[in-house]
């Protein structure tokens, strides 16, 4: 990039006659190729992101911007690429902060090996949705586990994608839709 600035041929209001639409806030952002039509921003983290639609799309290129702003401005912001963790790697890391007491490691980590990382544990976070959970619930189920064990482990899981929300690897714990359990 040429010191954050975006080439580009400007999209503002009629491509026609050139006329320019002040109040788009997203038009001078937009950018057109013969094919295609990107949608350039920034991150929180001052990383460039972009979208790239099909030509005949600005209105889906304008609000995508604007949703990213947005969602950069309220704090909900969540980077499409950082849900591509596995899961087995995000629990692994989330356990170096819980209690290190030796105990309470042996029996989180056995939890995990044993009733989550075979259903999950290859899964990226961010394909881990409702879904999917339930799918999970009912393996357990068809695994003879009993249900306080079963709410144990479910709780464990959860408590660990709470703190993937937190830490906006996610959007929603999966764990958290109504219905579930």
């Amino acid at each position: 990039m040429h010191d954050g600035a975006y080439s580009r041929s400007l999209v503002q209001g009629s491509s026609r006659s050139g006329n320019a639409r002040q109040s788009d806030p997203c038009a001078d952002r937009v950018t057109r190729n013969r094919a295609a039509v990107q949608s350039p921003v920034l991150d929180p983290d001052g990383q460039e992101r972009s979208k790239s639609y099909p030509d005949k799309k600005l209105k889906d290129a304008r609000a995508f911007l604007v949703k990213v702003e947005t969602d950069k401005l309220t704090g909900d912001y969540v980077d499409s690429n950082a849900g591509k963790a596995m899961l087995r790697e995000y629990c692994e890391n989330w356990l170096k902060g819980q209690s290190q007491d030796e105990s309470s490691q042996r029996t989180m980590r056995s939890k995990l090996e044993k009733q989550v990382y075979p259903f999950l544990g290859a899964r990226s976070l961010s394909t881990i949705g409702a879904a999917i959970i339930r799918d999970w619930l009912s393996w357990m189920n068809g695994n003879n586990i009993s249900e306080s064990h079963k709410s144990q482990v479910f709780d464990l899981l959860s408590a660990v994608l709470s703190a993937a929300v937190d830490e906006k690897k996610i959007r929603i714990n999966p764990c958290k839709a109504k219905g579930d359990r």
